[in-house]
């Protein structure tokens, strides 16, 4: 069976874990930075891949890396958001023109973006791309260097919704070959209200 082609959207400590994990696993992967940290790109090109240690560990080498989104989102099957929510809009916006019917855009974690974003791609023209989200990262760790990334840690479980939930069934298909671990949730209102993120980053105002 052929293995499905992912295009990850951001070059941090997400990023690079998700990019890294899925390219060992076998999967063809392209990774889009935004022009402003070229720099993360031009690491990994002069490193020849990402370093990844911990729970996930290897040289991943890319199929592609780019600022362009021309030379990633299109021959994506399956397009991975993994910045935080305030960087979630800027990426959608870059990718927009190259989005294709049939793909796939997930956003992890969702922050009720297939919600926020809905009208933004049916105004475009891009109402047949999925929309789906997850409820959290698949990943927790940290950048050590330029293209290198240490993986604390990788869910073992993980809800994910699509819009319309009708089609999460569609979705989790597609996604499980590369994590095992997702299961459905009911809507993406659930995803988003069960984020782990609004209880692990509280702080005191004392």
């Amino acid at each position: 069976m052929k293995k499905l082609t992912f295009a990850v959207l951001g070059g941090g400590a997400g990023g690079l874990a998700m990019a890294a994990d899925m390219t060992l696993a076998g999967f063809d992967v392209g990774l889009y930075e935004l022009p402003e940290f070229a720099g993360n790109v031009q690491a990994i090109r002069q490193r020849g891949g990402i370093d990844v240690t911990g729970a996930v560990n290897g040289h991943a080498r890319l199929a592609r890396a780019s600022c362009d989104p021309a030379e990633i989102i299109p021959q994506a099957e399956v397009i991975m958001v993994a910045v935080p929510a305030f960087g979630h809009e800027a990426f959608v916006r870059q990718c927009l023109p190259y989005l294709q019917d049939g793909q796939i855009l997930v956003f992890n974690t969702g922050y009720y973006a297939s919600l926020r974003f809905r009208e933004l791609l049916r105004s475009a023209g891009k109402s047949n791309v999925l929309l789906a989200e997850t409820m959290i990262l698949p990943y927790t760790g940290r950048v050590i260097g330029p293209a290198q990334v240490h993986v604390d840690g990788k869910k073992k479980h993980l809800a994910l919704a699509a819009l319309p939930a009708t089609r999460t069934g569609e979705v989790l298909d597609r996604l499980i070959p590369a994590y095992p671990g997702l299961k459905a949730a009911g809507s993406v209102l659930e995803t988003s209200l069960n984020n782990l993120n609004l209880m692990g980053h509280v702080r005191s105002p004392c």
